[in-house]
């Protein structure tokens, strides 16, 4: 199915599918995902035509679809009406930004297999600065009757036939946020610096830093071009204009070639305490699963080049990416919200060498998307890591993954 909004596309590490599907309605078609950022709050719909008002003429008989400019009144005086948002207090009117729609054969709709058409369309609602708490409610359910389209067994996981599950995407984290007819709303409320961005700031900092070390420069062509120039005088002052004209020339040509005639100054590499080491793996650690934000290759290798040296790039590129894409179970892609340790002890490196080892042990939490719904997911993995400098720039060398085990997200057992 198409996808408007390239966010969409992009994943991270696959944690696994959930257990237990007796309360989700087979074809429920719809399904939202929502991504806040400083100048707007976008709505991503995917629906099935009846079940937004506007489109509910749209059928699979219909010879063509509406354009964006003939529908865009209609369907956002709905959202404005049924799906209203509150940024900071004030209620924002919604933008229809694009829309399309698709002509499914065959195909399962609310239990039944017949056709009907999807819509798929992006609405924003606009931000003017960074809002501090977002209102949303949501008015776009299921009919009544998909209630009988499930066993009527208990849930363990409170999961009903009308809920809209939500992944909400906030400032590079992940939340799953889930709407009902009986509770409709969900307010967000803007938390401390999260550990993520924290990383990213450090990591930005400290590069400048390295770098700034690594450009300073004595500016040989200046020194160079002021002691031509006192030749010069000096050559003039002696009446040998000749050769004082000659030095003049040399001493332009030296002036002018300043920016490369420079010699390099020494500098000290970065020196790392126990404690700091520390924090500086957690940041690139965290940087690798950051890497996987992005959907082109040159970006995700490049962000994974500050974490990792190059004869682990291939290596992290491929495993991750294997991980990207759970083909067993119908494509289903996970997003990590969280990196959780639970222990990362560093110890310097033996025999005079520079750096420290790491045993460390974390969890990664995670939502993962599948046929309409989203699940949290959870994996606890323990590994060796060995951080060390490469090219005035401390990296994360070596790595041994000694333990990988999944667990119930909500008793955190482990799942066999």
């Amino acid at each position: 199915m198409p996808r408007l909004c390239p966010f969409l596309v992009v994943a991270l590490i696959v944690l696994g599918l959930g257990s237990s599907w007796a309360h989700q309605v087979e074809g429920g078609n719809l399904q939202l995902i929502a991504e806040l950022e400083d100048e707007y709050l976008l709505y991503d719909v995917s629906a099935e035509t009846s079940l937004v008002p506007p489109l509910a003429e749209i059928t699979a008989e219909s010879e063509s679809f509406p354009s964006k400019e003939s529908i865009a009144e209609s369907l956002t005086a709905y959202f404005a009406e049924h799906c209203p948002v509150r940024i900071d207090g004030i209620e924002v009117a919604p933008v229809l930004e694009e829309i399309d729609f698709q002509k499914l054969e065959n195909q399962v709709n609310l239990g039944e297999v017949t056709d009907f058409v999807m819509s798929y369309f992006l609405m924003k609602y606009p931000v003017k600065t960074k809002p501090q708490t977002v209102d949303m409610r949501w008015g776009i359910y299921l009919p009544d009757r998909v209630k009988d389209l499930v066993p009527q067994v208990p849930d363990p996981t409170g999961h009903e036939p009308q809920m809209v599950d939500t992944i909400f995407y906030t400032f590079g984290e992940l939340d799953l946020v889930v709407f009902s007819p009986k509770e409709p709303q969900y307010i967000w409320h803007s938390p401390k610096p999260v550990l993520s961005v924290d990383a990213e700031a450090r990591l930005q900092a400290a590069m400048a830093a390295v770098s700034a070390a690594s450009q300073r420069f004595f500016p040989l062509g200046w020194v160079l071009a002021g002691l031509m120039l006192g030749v010069t005088v000096l050559l003039g002052l002696l009446g040998k204009r000749g050769v004082a004209l000659a030095c003049a020339g040399v001493a332009v040509a030296l002036g002018a070639a300043h920016g490369a005639l420079k010699i390099p100054l020494p500098h000290e590499p970065e020196r790392l305490t126990a404690e700091a080491a520390l924090q500086r793996f957690q940041d690139l650690h965290q940087n690798i699963y950051r890497a996987f934000d992005y959907d082109s290759d040159e970006a995700i290798y490049d962000t994974l080049a500050q974490s990792v040296s190059g004869e682990l790039l291939e290596e992290i590129y491929s495993d991750v990416y294997k991980s990207l894409v759970m083909k067993e179970d119908g494509g289903a892609v996970c997003r990590v919200k969280q990196l959780e340790y639970l222990d990362c002890l560093p110890s310097p490196l033996n025999d005079g060498e520079t750096g420290f080892a790491f045993d460390c042990q974390w969890r990664v939490h995670g939502l993962v998307q599948h046929w309409g719904h989203t699940h949290e997911r959870v994996n606890e993995y323990a590994a060796r890591y060995v951080l060390s400098q490469v090219d005035d720039w401390w990296r994360i060398t070596d790595v041994e993954v000694t333990r990988e085990k999944r667990l119930d997200a909500q008793s955190l057992e482990v799942v066999n």
